[in-house]
């Protein structure tokens, strides 16, 4: 007998009764929950198996039944005179014609030890139901490694995992079941393999076997005595089914209200592994499918035309449909704790991302390839990768937190969407690798790690606690039972005290049984809730608690070992899923301590825990073509980070001032502005450029403008002049030749700007549309005159034939003013002079006179309005119409939209807090204002803030006495306003046109992705996990958000996005009349021309201030030259 443990026994039994649907009967599945106690370690029971046998015939459960009895007698007695080779051959001799059930082999006996004959017939643990050749009939049994199903060892009571047993398929209900239990030593078989026949449990070693029989009959035979050791098969007690209270029959819906919604949920959730491989389908399935496990690739250009990108991977929804168990990742809870942690059923390796790797690829223009699953085409057909266009990896792509704010109050999604940031330098001077000019496509290769298999397993061991816990507690209260203490009424099924004030000591701890039960109830109510997200949640915690506060607390001790039979539901469901996956070991029993590895270890599954998920972005990006070209919104020019541009909320804020000053003033000596009201939120939400670049130029700072006491903003339109020119330069080279570097020259070093404008736009003109500008009027054609002369003789004079050749013909001022033939000698003398004078001239003493009067023009100050009306006519405004002029147009005009929203003078600050315009750009507002009135305003004052004006634009050389048209007020010279002077308007000017598009009509909105948007719902299936990555959701940044990104800490990921004038007509759309929406739809048009390639499109926003390292690479420290600027 061995000595390691004690007190086996079998603690309940699950019967599960399901249609076979191959056959007209039932297909029946027994799970067995067993304990024992000891004080060894696990390590000292590596040398044990546990035995487990099921008889199904009344006949055999009798012979068992003997046998059992009479091995427990021996072994608790252990007589003197009699061994227990003895009391073997006895027992074979009394079972006579039965005695093939002890014996060692051909049939296998479930007491036999044979280990050659028990690996031969036990596979997989269970034998196949005896047949009275290889295994004894109408048995079936089980074995294995004590410590491979070996669970929760607790003050040496020892919970063993529910052993699992298919029994033969049934035309009708079982009769018969009798559960017979033993742990045996296997080293003493394996020393005596010379003589298997000897090897019985009752001589190698084992315990008291444990009985159970819950259906049927169990029998008792007359004991033996000293005198008397050997006593035959004489019957002394038959009882029925004496162990029916530890059987838990699942057959069809149990009455019992709580038995029966568990039993829908474990059925709903049993389906899952099946159900959630069904291809999903939704009303835009076809866009998004299902890889929609990425985002789209989010990417900005730096100074230098480097990518630098940020996209996200959604590891929950890869899981849920790619994973060992995708139906844990379609539960909030469980997903939250597989891949945050922080839970006791966490695995020590968190479902992760464990290594990610980023892939540039050439792309061929001249090609064309379907871009997406609805057959759009595009120019996206990769380069098969070669020596002079290889695949690159992009290096050092780096895990970076960023915040939802959507989710600051739960965080629900931050945990299970990874971001993922780059840098693309495109290669250093030196690599082979280097890729410069060109069309790019970017792929991503991702592995993940599942560890869904360990959290399950640590699930399934804490439901092991939950039931020892139940268990122990329904043991407690109805012991003693008849006893005049007792705390359990047999009559009544009842306790005889309140529930809520019986103590009891649990593992040397003292608790109070009904919060021990409630807690626990709570536990596992989490784990049925989360295995059934689809349907209403489970209320066990009020169902047990009202039972709890009815009947003065003396509830029915049969609700508690309800919920035992219901854990132990929970924690079959669980090792069925494991077992699919883990056939030998689903709880990982046999797990090496040395070897950690998933894939390494005896408990290794049929799939690996490693999944590989590639990703192709659709979107292209080109390199080289807008190099030193371009707007940025939000940041001056800076050196090289080789991170997304990061700005702190207080940074940011002190950017939304200096772009409110640029349109706002509050007065000479007034307080810091601090927009507030209907103006504090645009200010959060819409910038126009910050700066402004173009190659070879200076950097144009367009918050400079605002003069010192900020009553004004004063524009450099000399600046602007050239900007429009280059831009039209560049958009030539680029779209109409084909240029990858467009070029053009800089000014000479005696050229003034205005000469340098001047002459840029006499050169597109030239070059674009063969169209020149003369400052002298060169008559084309003569006028007409009458002469009166004899007609020219068409006859050479010979004396001209006889002069020509190299040193005949005319002398030279002869040729020009005539007086060949003169007789004058007057006339003579001075034509002889003249020639001597030139002959004698030396014309290299005049050389410098030339080139002065070239600088004298290239400093000549020329008028470019003409050039730059006929420059924009022909490339902003292509469309001919003779019906109108060029100033009815509504794109270059900073009084239209006043027109348009029907705005006065006289209710103009009324407007801008109307519902039209209260939340569009402060920008606009401003330009609402200086077209509408001349008088000072005070704006935004409605609230009690401080109130101010709009900044008037400062011009010159406005002193035309006589004003028609559209006005819009000024800043000019005067030292006493108001009112403010005005004048026409001057955006209709296209030598100024581009300062005013650039500060009032290029506005780009910020912001932030808030979230994921979800798919529609159809009637086909609920969306599980809502959220779909193809689907960002970006907010317009609003002092809200920065206030909560404050107080939460963190990151944000912003964008810089130009307005269209679909954004505009949703910030008026109630209030616009259907004509009204026409004509905004119109003014607020794109320019192609205009919409120049943007720096820093995304970028973080960060709730601290930060200090941005700039890192510089060696070829950062003397940069390649632009390829556009040539000439200086």
């Amino acid at each position: 007998m061995t000595k390691l443990i004690s007190d086996f026994k079998i603690e309940s039994t699950t019967l599960e009764k399901k249609k076979d649907p191959n056959i007209e009967g039932i297909q029946n599945r027994v799970f067995v929950s067993t304990s024992f106690l000891t004080n060894s370690t696990r390590e000292k029971l590596e040398t044990l198996n546990i035995r487990l046998f099921i008889s199904l015939d009344s006949d055999t459960s009798r012979i068992m039944d003997f046998i059992s009895q009479r091995y427990n007698e021996y072994l608790v007695s252990r007589p003197s005179k009699v061994s227990s080779h003895q009391l073997n051959n006895f027992l074979q001799s009394s079972l006579d014609t039965d005695k093939t059930y002890l014996r060692s082999a051909n049939p296998f006996s479930p007491f036999s030890t044979n280990i050659e004959s028990r690996n031969l017939v036990i596979t997989d643990r269970v034998s196949a139901f005896g047949n009275g050749k290889t295994i004894a009939k109408n048995i079936i049994i089980y074995d294995a490694p004590l410590t491979e199903v070996l669970g929760v060892i607790n003050n040496n009571i020892a919970l063993l995992d529910p052993i699992t047993i298919d029994l033969p398929s049934t035309s009708e209900q079982i009769k018969q079941m009798s559960i017979y239990g033993f742990v045996y030593d296997v080293r003493v078989p394996s020393l005596f393999r010379d003589s298997p026949e000897t090897n019985f449990s009752i001589n190698t070693g084992m315990t008291i076997t444990t009985v159970s029989v819950p259906i049927g009959n169990k029998t008792s035979f007359l004991a033996p005595s000293g005198a008397n050791p050997l006593v035959g098969m004489q019957e002394l007690t038959v009882r029925a089914q004496p162990d029916k209270d530890s059987l838990h029959i699942i057959n069809q819906l149990p009455d019992n209200a709580v038995v029966k919604k568990y039993t829908n949920i474990a059925t709903r959730a049993q389906e899952s592994l099946v159900a959630y491989t069904i291809d999903k389908k939704y009303e835009i399935n076809k866009i998004l499918k299902r890889d929609n496990y990425f985002s789209d690739l989010w990417t900005s250009r730096d100074y230098r035309d480097n990518h630098k990108f940020v996209f996200a991977f959604d590891i929950r929804s890869y899981l849920s449909e790619n994973g060992i168990f995708p139906f844990v990742y379609q539960s909030d809870v469980l997903s939250k704790i597989l891949i945050e942690g922080g839970d006791e059923i966490s695995p020590l390796s968190l479902s992760s991302v464990l290594s990610i790797e980023l892939f540039r690829h050439k792309i061929e223009s001249d090609g064309f390839l379907s871009t997406n699953d609805l057959g759009t085409v595009g120019h996206v057909v990769q380069v098969t990768p070669s020596k002079t266009y290889p695949i690159v990896t992009v290096p050092n792509i780096k895990k970076v937190d960023i915040s939802l704010p959507n989710n600051f109050a739960t965080r629900d999604s931050d945990y299970k969407i990874s971001f993922f940031e780059g840098y693309d330098d495109f290669g250093t001077k030196n690599d082979n690798n280097r890729q410069i000019n060109g069309t790019y496509q970017y792929s991503v290769k991702c592995v993940v790690r599942d560890n869904s298999p360990e959290m399950l397993r640590n699930l399934a061991n804490s439901m092991f606690t939950i039931k020892r816990s139940t268990h122990l507690i329904y043991g407690f209260l109805i012991g003693n039972t008849g006893r005049r203490d007792s705390l359990y009424d047999p009559q009544s099924g009842r306790l005889r005290k309140d529930i809520k004030t019986i103590n009891t000591n649990i593992d040397g701890k003292v608790i109070n049984i009904s919060k021990e039960i409630l807690e626990n109830v709570e536990r596992y109510q989490l784990f049925l809730n989360a295995l059934n997200p689809l349907e209403e949640n489970l209320d066990l915690v009020s169902f047990y608690n009202n039972n709890f506060q009815a009947a003065s607390g003396k509830v029915e001790v049969q609700i508690i070992k309800d919920f035992e039979l219901l854990v132990e539901s929970g924690i079959r469901f669980i090792i069925e899923k494991l077992e699919k996956i883990f056939p030998l070991d689903p709880l990982g029993r046999q797990q090496s301590s040395v070897v950690n590895q998933f894939a390494q270890n005896s408990s290794k599954s049929v799939k690996n825990n490693l999944f590989t998920v590639q990703h192709t972005f659709s979107e292209t990006y080109n390199k080289g073509k807008s190099n030193g070209y371009g707007l940025d919104y939000v940041f001056s020019a800076q050196g090289t980070t080789k991170t997304l541009n990061t700005i702190s909320i207080d940074d940011y804020q002190t950017r939304r001032i200096e772009e409110f000053k640029k349109y706002f003033n509050g007065g000479t000596g007034a307080a810091e502005l601090n927009p507030g009201g209907s103006y504090e939120n645009p200010s959060y939400a819409y910038l126009t450029p910050k700066s402004i670049h173009t190659p070879g130029q200076p950097i144009i700072e367009q918050t400079s403008f605002a003069s010192q006491d900020a009553t004004t903003v004063e524009y450099n339109y000399d600046q602007y002049g050239q900007l429009f020119t280059d831009i039209l330069s560049i958009d030539h080279q680029t779209k109409e030749l084909g240029s990858l570097t467009p070029t053009f020259f800089g000014p000479t070093s005696q050229q003034t700007l205005n000469n340098k404008m001047y002459s840029s736009a006499l050169a597109l003109l030239a070059g674009q549309f063969s169209v020149s500008i003369s400052e002298v009027i060169i008559p084309q054609f003569s006028l007409p005159q009458v002469v009166r002369d004899s007609s020219s003789s068409t006859i050479y004079r010979r004396k001209n034939r006889e002069t020509c050749g190299p040193n005949g013909g005319l002398t030279l001022i002869q040729s020009l003013i005539g007086g060949e033939d003169t007789q004058d000698t007057t006339t003579e003398a001075y034509l002889e002079q003249v020639n001597t004078k030139i002959k004698g001239e030396d014309t290299e003493r005049n050389r410098g006179a030339i080139d002065e009067r070239a600088a004298i023009n290239e400093r000549k100050e020329r008028a470019i309005k003409l050039p730059f009306t006929i420059l924009g006519e022909l490339t902003l405004n292509k469309v001919m119409d003779t019906a109108k002029n060029h100033e009815q147009d509504v794109f270059n005009s900073l009084t239209a939209l006043r027109k348009i929203l029907n705005i006065s003078k006289s209710d103009v600050g009324q407007a801008i807090e109307g519902e039209a315009i209260s939340q569009m750009p402060n920008q606009l507002k401003s330009m609402l204002v200086i077209s509408s009135t001349n008088d000072v305003s005070s704006l935004g004052s409605s609230d009690g803030s401080q109130g101010f004006d709009a900044c008037r634009p400062k011009l010159k050389n406005e002193s035309d006495p006589v004003k028609t048209g559209d006005l819009i007020s000024f800043f000019g010279d005067q030292e006493e306003i108001p009112p403010y002077p005005q004048t026409e308007d001057p955006m209709k000017s296209y030598a100024r046109f581009l300062a005013f598009w650039m500060n009032y009509r290029q506005i780009a909105v910020v912001e932030y992705l808030s979230d994921f948007g979800s798919l529609k719902e159809t009637s086909v299936r609920a969306e599980l996990i809502g959220q779909k990555l193809k689907l960002p959701r970006w907010s317009k940044l609003n002092a809200t958000t920065t206030r909560e990104l404050r107080e939460n800490l963190g990151n944000i990921l912003c964008r810089v996005r130009i307005m269209g004038a679909e954004d505009y007509l949703s910030l008026m759309d109630t209030a616009l009349s259907p004509p009204q929406k026409k004509q905004v739809i119109k003014f607020f048009g794109s320019k192609e021309l205009l919409n120049l390639p943007t720096y820093n499109q995304y970028f973080y926003i960060q709730s601290n201030t930060i200090s941005q390292e700039v890192e510089s690479d060696p070829q950062d420290q003397d940069p390649e030259p632009s390829p556009f600027l040539l000439g200086r």
